[in-house]
């Protein structure tokens, strides 16, 4: 605070300040002649003075979970018992949630089990909170090939404590809820089976590096894992339990080629990587020499062996679009057709005793900019406008075919011409709504004339067809009775792996990419990734940017053979679409709203991801995180923030000898005073000098959660405000004070700063000084 005289008046008018701090009353100092220095008055004002303690930096914090804030990572899952499960990281710890609603947090069920939903830490223990950083987990489906355990697996990328550096590694971790709590203390911490202290550090000396969370994801058969690191490096390995291991063993893991068989750089500094179903084939969304962005299909190998996982063995890196255009967002699908041969075929399987249809993916989706145009009309004027492209995508499709394909075999049947199949695909659904018919009562004799036309099956014997229909007519019957039960069911399940096809590439060039087709009846628009295709219907669910918002809209496609889709939006009114993720199975879709802070889960089928628009409070299938408190102790979580800051600095800086500098002698140097660090400023203090030895532009420490001494008081915040320089000013030792050269004033053609509000010099009318004017004695509080 400082007391001013704006005029030429000598030190006698100076008015005085006068602070009471005793009285609770505030008293009138009108025969003192005291003015207070802010409002002109002589009416005294209470100052709040708030004193402010480091010491809780020294203790155990419990932070209360918000999912909008603290969630980096989320993947969903079905139990043993049919239940749905979420595990998370939530600010760097890993916890498992029940997914429910709202009327049920408080009903005793469970399997059996008289026990309410149960939400668990799985890491770290309760005394470690901070000394390990989780960056990602993912669900390893089908953890077990019997119906004898429950046992859930998760892979996490964690960085290790047993490291003087805070290494990026690998742990396979059990979920269940009975399972204890890894990172319990420094002297029960779990063995990573990549990276770490097993095999951490930089890549530069053949270590695992750091890892990129975002791009790390397991295939939905839960066989293989990828990632990619801040070297571009694209990763692929077998699951560990799959691999061979002993004790003191790291798995085995892979570099993929830097380029595709077309010679366009495959690196891994921006991409996206999708595994298909089976497993055998990771889509990798990367950057071309042109900077466009471009799809190549990685053939791993076929993972089914004789007695286990086989070795992956990379074959051929196709280009799936061409460089010309930015392709992004793929998704492994069925297209129409194949979704429609799938579920006639398996309803055919379980009423004739035949062989069950392979269920693959014959489509690869993906959105791509194709249709360009612009939206200037002339680039001349006084401003010249240049040319500029509208953001609008496409929803484009891949079709695939099995090596040795024929034609009816293939996607296009008939040679090409889908057409020409149209009206014996009608036949077939006509006949076999006349078989359900039947199974439902009617003569099966009625039916034999069509039953050998169709399909070719006439000389089997009548009797044989009679008895699988009342077999059919018991399953029915069974599946009813079912249905309207409303026990939990509490059967294990075994794996059950999903496959791939072998796909027929074709000659090493782009003819296999311009295969590709755009979706005509979908419109064009600012989509920005492809989420799920439903399971049931093959709806398309895409994420649409409208407005500057996420929109989540379902792409509702029309029973085959038509090719007609109508969307749908999916955001309830009055939320903003936060967040959004696809589990690792692919079975359901889970969606983080503002401002409830709420996060959704809904199986990916149509009934499933239409309910949300129905769920206008967003009360159903609900992850329940409510209660969930973090402990964190910032002693341990200061270490670990600074080893992980150094790690990061090793492992991103554009040269790998770090301009020759010694950096592990850097974090040895500026370790001891991470101990002494007592609150968070206080390290962002030791984390800028050990920076700076970089002498490196862009480097910058920022953000983070600091102590709010105001306690969220807007009235003290903005008196804390750092104030901005009021004038220019010059010293003069013969006024005892300082000379007013000059005062900003606001620009009259750019006077508002935010739209609504002019932009003064602090001097400007508040205390009436003019330039020339003398300002003398500038007095601290």
């Amino acid at each position: 605070a400082l007391g001013i005289n704006a005029t030429n008046a000598t030190e006698k008018e100076i008015p005085k300040v006068y602070y009471h701090f005793d009285s609770p009353a505030l008293e009138s100092r009108k025969k003192e002649n005291y003015q207070d220095h802010h409002s002109g008055t002589d009416e005294l004002k209470r100052l709040k003075i708030v004193v402010h303690s480091d010491f809780s930096s020294r203790q155990e914090r419990l932070l209360p979970v918000n999912m909008n804030r603290h969630k980096t990572s989320m993947d969903v899952y079905t139990t043993p018992v049919g239940t749905t499960q979420a595990i998370m990281t939530l600010r760097g710890q890993l916890w498992v949630a029940p997914v429910v609603d709202d009327d049920d947090v408080s009903v005793f069920r469970g399997g059996g089990m008289n026990l309410p939903p149960r939400r668990y830490r799985v890491a770290p223990g309760a005394m470690m909170g901070g000394v390990v950083r989780i960056l990602a987990v993912r669900h390893v489906p089908n953890p077990v090939e019997d119906d004898e355990s429950d046992r859930r697996l998760a892979v996490m990328l964690a960085t290790d404590p047993l490291t003087e550096t805070a290494e990026h590694a690998f742990y396979l971790i059990e979920t269940q809820a009975g399972v204890t709590p890894t990172f319990l203390d420094m002297d029960h911490l779990p063995k990573p089976f990549l990276g770490g202290h097993v095999g951490g550090g930089s890549t530069f000396d053949g270590g695992l590096g750091s890892v990129k969370p975002g791009t790390f994801v397991v295939s939905p058969c839960g066989r293989r894992m990828a990632w990619s690191d801040t070297d571009g490096r694209v990763m692929v390995m077998n699951m560990p339990q799959y691999q061979d291991l002993q004790d003191e063993d790291e798995a085995a893991y892979q570099q993929l080629p830097k380029e595709n068989e077309l010679g366009e750089p495959m690196v891994g500094d921006e991409v996206e990587l999708r595994f298909s179903p089976g497993g055998r084939y990771l889509a990798v969304e990367h950057n071309a020499r042109n900077q466009f962005t471009v799809i190549s299909m990685v053939d791993l190998g076929d993972p089914v062996g004789d007695e286990k996982v086989s070795d992956i063995q990379v074959g051929r890196i196709v280009q799936a679009t061409p460089s010309r255009f930015n392709s992004i967002a793929p998704y492994w699908g069925k297209s129409g057709k194949g979704a429609n041969e799938v579920a006639r075929d398996a309803t055919l399987s379980a009423m004739l005793g035949s062989p069950e249809p392979e269920d693959v993916s014959d489509v690869l989706f993906f959105l791509s900019d194709r249709d360009i145009q612009t939206d200037v009309n002339s680039p001349w004027g006084t401003r010249q406008p240049m040319p500029h492209f509208q953001s609008n995508f496409g929803v484009f499709a891949l079709p695939m075919s099995a090596v040795n394909a024929t034609d009816d075999e293939g996607h296009f049947t008939g040679g090409g011409v889908s057409e020409l199949s149209i009206q014996e695909e009608l036949d077939r659904q006509g006949l076999i709504k006349s078989l359900l018919s039947v199974a439902k009562g009617r003569k099966l004799d009625e039916q034999e004339t069509a039953l050998s036309g169709v399909f070719g099956i006439a000389g089997a014997s009548f009797d044989e067809k009679k008895r699988r229909y009342r077999r059919l007519q018991e399953a029915i019957e069974s599946v009813t009775a079912d249905s309207e039960s409303n026990d939990t069911d509490t059967t294990l399940r075994p794996a059950e792996f999903p496959s791939d096809m072998d796909i027929d590439f074709g000659s090493r060039d782009l003819s296999f990419a311009r295969q590709a087709y755009r979706i005509a009846n979908i419109p064009e628009g600012d989509y920005s990734d492809i989420v799920c295709q439903t399971s049931d219907a093959g709806a398309l669910v895409l994420i649409e940017e409208v407005d500057g918002q996420s929109i989540l809209t379902m792409m509702k496609s029309s029973p085959f053979p038509s090719d007609n889709f109508e969307a749908v939006q999916l955001t309830p009114k009055g939320f903003k679409l936060d967040s959004y993720g696809l589990s690792t199975s692919r079975d359901h879709l889970y969606l983080g709203f503002a401002p409830v802070r709420e996060v959704v889960v809904v199986p990916t089928t149509v009934a499933g991801v239409t309910g949300v628009i129905l769920d206008a409070d967003l009360e159903q299938n609900k992850v329940d995180a409510d209660g969930i408190h973090l402990s964190v102790w910032p002693a341990l979580e200061y270490r670990q923030l600074y080893d992980d800051a150094w790690r990061m600095l090793r492992d991103y800086f554009y040269d790998p000898d770090i301009t020759g500098i010694d950096w592990p002698l850097i974090h040895e140097r500026y370790l001891p005073l991470v101990a002494r660090c007592t609150k968070r400023e206080e390290l962002d203090d030791v984390l800028t000098q050990m920076a700076s030895e970089l002498s490196a532009l862009h480097v910058f420490v920022y953000g983070g959660e600091y102590e709010q001494p105001q306690f969220l008081d807007r009235n003290l915040q903005s008196a804390s405000v750092v104030g901005s320089f009021g004038a220019v000013l010059k010293r003069t030792p013969e006024w005892k004070g300082y000379k007013v050269l000059s005062i900003p004033e606001h620009d009259p053609d750019f006077s508002l700063l935010d739209g609504s509000e002019a932009v003064f010099s602090p001097l400007h009318d508040a205390l009436s000084v003019d330039t020339d004017d003398n300002v003398a004695n500038l007095k601290p509080l």
